[in-house]
């Protein structure tokens, strides 16, 4: 706490200050507060309740990288680190750096951050960048943060769950499969409908959807798998449904569902007020 508000409000105030219910919104609008000059980036309350997670669930790893403080006390780098501690109450072990130049900020975070995509394809995994945003999405949505944007799986999370859910690389070789007859096949969306399939029905049942998906063959006029593959067979990059992967999704559901229920569509048309709590779910 100390070192988060050196430089915002007087050193004599500092040991002083014990604001009751100081939550992480309101500190962070704290130290954003400074007018006089800007000596630090805005904080991303994202990008803290991330690594606060990773922290809470035991994913926060001791990697050497230090909170950097400057010759007057100041964190020239690791705000969001610090806060997310605050967030999660966890007690970490952290390298410590004092007296850095304070133009350390403008060569600190300037490199390519490995992704989800990348730590999947080093441990050898197939289809690494397909299955990593499959990963992302599935969890957005077993979360109901689907159309929540503020919303981001961690790269542990993502990386825990492909490995752990051999669907997701059985859903990318089907998706695969399916993008060589369709050529803009929604890949990611339709892994994830995938992986969401085998928890609903059996293997024979799954298979026969996403087979006559790829193939086309066997299916009446208005048969919700035809509509879909037809509205597959209309993408464009000029022509993206709402909400592009989460659209996508949206139509690979309802058809399923209209599917197994025995009914007929003629269209597959996304609902401009889709959210959050009205996704559907795989029947």
């Amino acid at each position: 706490m100390t070192m988060l508000l050196t430089g915002v409000i007087p050193d004599e105030e500092i040991s002083k200050f014990r604001p009751s219910r100081l939550s992480l919104d309101s500190l962070s609008k704290l130290l954003d507060r400074r007018t006089s000059e800007k000596r630090n980036r805005k904080v991303s309350i994202p990008r803290v309740q991330r690594m606060a997670r990773d922290m809470v669930n035991d994913n926060w790893k001791f990697t050497g990288d230090t909170i950097k403080l400057d010759e007057t006390g100041f964190v020239v780098d690791g705000q969001h680190r610090l806060l997310a501690i605050f967030l999660s109450g966890a007690k970490l072990h952290m390298a410590l750096l004092s007296g850095a130049d304070s133009a350390t900020q403008l060569v600190v975070d300037t490199g390519r951050p490995r992704t989800a995509a990348d730590q999947l394809g080093i441990r050898g995994a197939k289809h690494a960048r397909h299955t990593s945003a499959a990963g992302s999405l599935l969890l957005r949505w077993r979360s109901g943060q689907i159309m929540n944007s503020q919303f981001q799986p961690t790269i542990t999370e993502i990386t825990q769950f492909v490995e752990e859910t051999p669907a997701v690389v059985e859903g990318a070789t089907m998706a695969m499969r399916v993008l060589t007859h369709i050529k803009h096949a929604p890949v990611t969306s339709l892994i994830a409908a995938y992986v969401e399939a085998c928890d609903k029905v059996t293997p024979e049942l799954r298979d026969y959807f996403f087979q006559r998906l790829e193939r086309g063959d066997e299916l009446a006029v208005h048969d919700p798998i035809l509509t879909l593959r037809n509205t597959f067979n209309r993408y464009s990059p000029e022509r993206p449904v709402p909400f592009r992967m989460i659209g996508r999704l949206w139509q690979i559901v309802h058809a399923w569902n209209k599917w197994r229920e025995g009914e007929k569509i003629q269209m597959l048309r996304v609902p401009q007020s889709l959210n959050s709590d009205s996704f559907p779910i795989m029947k």
